[in-house]
């Protein structure tokens, strides 16, 4: 769907007789011809009330002022409501039809781009749900007691996490010199947006700091909170990442969207109450262990600084003509840097003993290679989506991984589950305004939360 744009200029305005009042066109696209109303007494005063009546008639799907006194409306409205939409106005309009001119070569280049274009982010946010799925149940059979190596051990996830760092950078690298033509072109980049540019390379490490304050941040939270109150806590970052995007980005999201992300967010809060036991749930709820508001103050800010570091490497990424491999080079170091630092300190003494890849197999390795796998597709969907979309992807990722866990792990779900499916399932539709936002959707999620609180033995 077009949302409403800023000026721009499409086609020549249809001319006026000399005794009458300047016009305003509104051309409805066709695919063989333009339909044209032409509207009297139209100033910029009475633009935007013309265009939200236009908007609320049935099959429109966008309008566009493209300057002037032009105005596109997309869809496939019948001309004659059009009219009378403006003649409730108090406007006088005629309809025309005329016909639709062959793009030209920019057109047609630029429509190619954008199919292109399209083509990447779906194939980004699709591979995305897949990696994510796949590393979820990876890591539910890795972490099985059952799953042990030949001499008893089992892989550090602090190691693991700092190989996966490695891997990045070594996959960045070579796609840098494969692109550049070799060692030389891959030193040739390295020194100019590297080496030359050592402030950009420390701009990186806030990110790489706001993921170390978050994984202490959720350390300390999951030891003062029950894991329901933990689960539904963290499916905030969802809205603080939209928040972000709204204040760093500029991004200006309409109350639509804003309810469609509450209605991801509590879709998420539902399926992952659907994943806990009774005991790890109710059970540890009526025995709250730790300080309960040091625990909620360090989700909440758990949230704030995952939202707050999405949407500043996304800024980075967009905001430069840096590519997006040298990027991931300069917050991998980072990362590589402190991730070592986070495993010698929590587990040092362990790695002292039996060796930083005590534990490995080629399964593990597989699993590391996955983890690098993940933090690349998430650089090409920010680069080229937001992360907004990144979070509906991951959403839907966390039902993918749950329903296939039921054959391989022996795992159930519940009405819970199914409700918290219907929301995030619900609210990509209504993020894009493919459902309105009407009474009865209102009442419809209404009754799927009163009815998911019902369910849940954890509330």
């Amino acid at each position: 769907f077009m949302a409403r744009m800023g000026s721009k200029t499409k086609g020549s305005p249809i001319p006026a007789k000399e005794d009458e009042v300047p016009l305003v066109a509104i051309e409805v696209d066709r695919q063989e011809a333009t339909l044209t109303l032409l509207v009297k007494d139209l100033d910029d005063s009475k633009v935007n009330p013309l265009l939200n009546q236009l908007e609320a008639v049935e099959g429109v799907q966008g309008v566009e002022h493209v300057g002037g006194n032009r105005v596109v409306v997309y869809g496939s409205a019948p001309a004659s409501e059009l009219v009378q939409v403006c003649k409730s106005l108090g406007f006088e309009a005629e309809a025309r039809m005329e016909p639709k001119p062959p793009p030209s070569e920019i057109e047609t280049k630029q429509s190619t781009e954008e199919k292109n274009l399209f083509l990447l982010r779906a194939t980004a946010l699709t591979c995305l749900v897949v990696q994510n799925c796949s590393q979820a149940l990876c890591m539910k059979y890795s972490n099985n007691p059952n799953v042990v190596t030949a001499d008893g051990l089992k892989y550090l996830a602090t190691t693991a996490v700092v190989m996966g760092e490695a891997a990045k950078i070594a996959a960045s690298v070579v796609i840098i010199a494969y692109t550049t033509g070799g060692i030389k072109g891959l030193w040739s980049e390295i020194q100019i947006e590297m080496i030359q540019k050592p402030v950009e390379c420390l701009k990186l490490l806030i990110p790489s700091i706001l993921y170390t304050v978050q994984n202490n941040l959720q350390f300390i939270a999951i030891q003062n909170l029950s894991p329901a109150v933990f689960q539904v806590t963290a499916q905030l970052k969802i809205l603080s990442t939209a928040l972000f995007t709204v204040i760093l980005l500029g991004r200006v999201l309409g109350m639509h969207k804003w309810a469609a992300l509450v209605v991801l967010t509590l879709g998420c809060v539902f399926v992952n109450l659907d994943s806990l036991t009774p005991t790890q749930g109710a059970g540890a709820q009526t025995l709250p262990k730790g300080n309960q508001i040091l625990g909620i103050i360090c989700c909440l800010c758990m949230s704030c600084t995952s939202g707050l570091a999405g949407v500043y490497f996304e800024k980075m990424l967009k905001g430069a003509k840096t590519s997006l491999w040298i990027r991931q080079i300069q917050l991998g170091l980072g990362g590589l840097a402190i991730g070592t630092l986070g495993a010698y300190s929590k587990d040092g003494a362990k790695i002292r003993e039996h060796g930083f890849f005590q534990g490995y197999t080629q399964f593990v390795i597989f699993l590391v290679c996955l983890n690098s796998l993940g933090g690349l597709l998430v650089a090409v969907v920010v680069k080229y989506t937001d992360n907004i979309a990144k979070a509906f992807a991951v959403s839907i990722s966390i039902i993918l991984s749950a329903v296939i866990s039921i054959p391989l792990f022996g795992t159930g779900i519940t009405g819970l589950f199914f409700i918290g499916t219907t929301m995030v399932i619900g609210s990509v539709f209504l993020y894009e305004a493919i459902l309105p936002f009407d009474a009865k959707i209102n009442i419809t999620l209404c009754s799927l939360v009163a009815l998911a609180l019902y369910l849940s033995p954890h509330v």
